[in-house]
């Protein structure tokens, strides 16, 4: 490395575990091994709170997924190893559907103004406009308001599509 140059020390990768945010932290993995760098895992539980008795989730329910979360969470830090030096985060927030100042946006946001890694690494879910009117969009949130560059991965089958689209 040229003298001068700063070396980065810390990367935060976002998941909700799904497969979509399972690719964001393959790659963060890949770029930390790369870059010689810590890796910073963060989950964020959310409980769904609603004036709608149907969508309100019971506590038992709750501590169930959060306690599956948790085992996925050792099993993943697990799969990495040694190899990196990595911290898992687990972050607990109430969302309200619709309300940005209630999802995951806010604690991840919290989680970066804390570490302040050297960027952030998340997946796009690919959601329609009407579930990102009703959930919001956990990326589009991050890009907007976080003081350390993102890196969105993309939804598996729009990065196909467009590569298909390019011209030849």
């Amino acid at each position: 490395m040229q003298e001068g140059k700063e070396r980065w020390s810390r990367i935060l990768v976002g998941t909700d575990l799904s497969p979509q945010s399972e690719l964001a932290v393959d790659y963060a993995i890949r770029l930390a091994e790369a870059l010689h760098t810590s890796l910073d895992i963060a989950f964020v539980h959310q409980t769904v709170v609603s004036a709608v008795p149907e969508m309100v989730v019971t506590a038992s329910d709750d501590e169930a997924a959060l306690a599956q979360s948790r085992r996925r969470l050792a099993e993943l830090s697990a799969r990495i190893g040694e190899r990196i030096p990595t911290e898992v985060h687990v972050l607990t927030t109430a969302t309200v559907p619709g309300l940005f100042q209630s999802g995951p946006s806010v604690g991840l946001l919290k989680l970066i103004e804390e570490l302040m890694p050297d960027f952030v690494i998340v997946g796009s879910h690919g959601h329609g406009a009407v579930m990102r009117l009703l959930l919001g969009s956990v990326a589009e949130q991050l890009c907007r308001h976080s003081p350390v560059p993102v890196i969105v991965i993309p939804d598996p089958e729009r990065a196909a599509e467009a590569r298909g689209a390019r011209p030849s």
